[in-house]
């Protein structure tokens, strides 16, 4: 699909949208305007009865009654057929999708071997028992091990579910859930400095949301500051900060030279780096390996799809197995492993042609040793004097 039909597909769909949005605006506008004119008859109507007075309907009031009649139905028939009107485009909508994207992977990126494969699926549901762990839907979690047969170490499950509950409390800017978290796991972090460095983070937006607060009492706010002073002198500049800010005290902090400390992004912060120290604590990845695989995939898909359209364009195999003819980078973020290349061959080493270590301490690749020794038993190795025999060079595990 090229860019151009996917900005097309895009401007369709931005339509559709504010079609819709202003179709539901106009139609709930409409509709509570009507209901109310509804309410106040009733109400009136209600109120005639409890007086005990003539419950006969006056002609003014039955011509007010089919009138509102005449117009709940002359609107709800608009909507029906402007809600006919944008039907069509919708279904177009999901047709050219269907057109514009390929529905079909090759056979050699289907899951067939996936499926047929039972320890890449265990490997998969394990990731995916992960992700729904990491992200708090324990039950579908736990269902999915049941199902799945996972053996899976469900002693995490309490943690992630308190974990979780804390996240949710920051969202909602309550911080004694984190604090408390942060009390009961002190010893099992990964380094003193960094659990003092968490506290302080914590007490730093007590601080704020005192000083935010209109209602706040003077004692509250320096009672607060002080516990600050158990943090210096690691934390100085950011407490010199807070306590300029304090000049700003009911009256336009949001606008003052320390607003950036009262912005809620802080909470999203605090709230990622209690994740990622509880995932070092409980011996996972900093990342979700599911999103890992998928950013991978997402960046390689493309790539492949073109080699193996060239790969069956001049008839160089069915499908794509071992190593990819050429390199795809995913970039930094997506590396995790050191890279070799080796310096005689200059190519990357890899499973079939490991890096090896020479008995003078160099490294370079076994094919290259292989090529060196050219069916001998013995080779110098290319950067020194040092001859040795090809059985004494060892692989490098990084």
């Amino acid at each position: 699909m090229t860019q151009q039909s996917l900005d097309a597909l895009y401007n369709d769909f931005d339509k559709l949208y504010k079609d819709f949005s202003s179709y539901k605006s106009n139609f709930d506008s409409d509709l509570n305007q009507l209901l109310e004119e509804c309410q106040a008859f009733l109400s009136k109507s209600a109120a005639i009865d409890e007086s005990g007075g003539d419950c006969s309907v006056e002609p003014s009031t039955r011509l007010r009654l089919q009138q509102l009649h005449q117009r709940l139905k002359k609107r709800l028939s608009e909507a029906s057929k402007r809600h006919r009107e944008l039907h069509a485009p919708l279904s177009k909508m999901g047709k050219l999708i269907d057109k514009s994207f390929v529905t079909e992977l090759p056979e050699s990126l289907s899951s067939a071997q996936l499926e047929s494969d039972a320890e890449k699926l265990q490997v998969l549901n394990t990731a995916i028992c992960e992700h729904l762990i990491r992200e708090g839907s324990m039950e579908v979690a736990q269902e999915l091990i049941r199902e799945a047969g996972l053996a899976y170490e469900e002693s995490h499950l309490p943690a992630y579910a308190e974990l979780n509950h804390v996240v949710e409390a920051l969202a909602k800017r309550q911080l004694e859930p984190a604090l408390q978290w942060l009390q009961d796991n002190q010893k099992s972090l990964s380094s003193e400095e960094t659990g003092r460095y968490l506290e302080f983070l914590i007490r730093r937006l007590q601080l704020v949301q005192l000083v935010s607060s209109e209602d706040a009492k003077p004692e509250a706010i320096l009672q607060q500051a002080r516990l600050l002073a158990a943090f210096s002198p690691a934390c100085d500049a950011d407490i010199r900060r807070l306590m300029g800010s304090l000049a700003f005290v009911r009256r336009s902090l949001h606008s003052s030279p320390y607003k950036d400390l009262f912005e809620s992004r802080l909470y999203h912060e605090l709230s990622q780096l209690l994740v990622s120290e509880a995932n070092k604590m409980l011996g996972f990845a900093k990342d979700l390996p599911l999103s890992v695989a998928i950013n991978a995939g997402c960046a390689a898909l493309p790539p492949l799809l073109n080699i193996q359209t060239v790969m069956n364009q001049r008839n160089l195999g069915a499908a794509i197995t071992g190593e990819l003819p050429i390199d795809i980078d995913l970039g930094d973020e997506l590396r995790f492993h050191s890279v070799f290349a080796c310096p005689i061959l200059r190519a990357q080493t890899s499973d079939a042609n490991p890096p090896v270590r020479l008995v003078c301490g160099h490294a370079i690749s076994r094919d290259a040793v292989a090529k060196l020794a050219n069916a001998s038993s013995k080779f110098k190795c290319p950067y020194c004097p040092m001859e040795m025999e090809t059985s004494q060079v060892q692989d490098i595990y990084f």
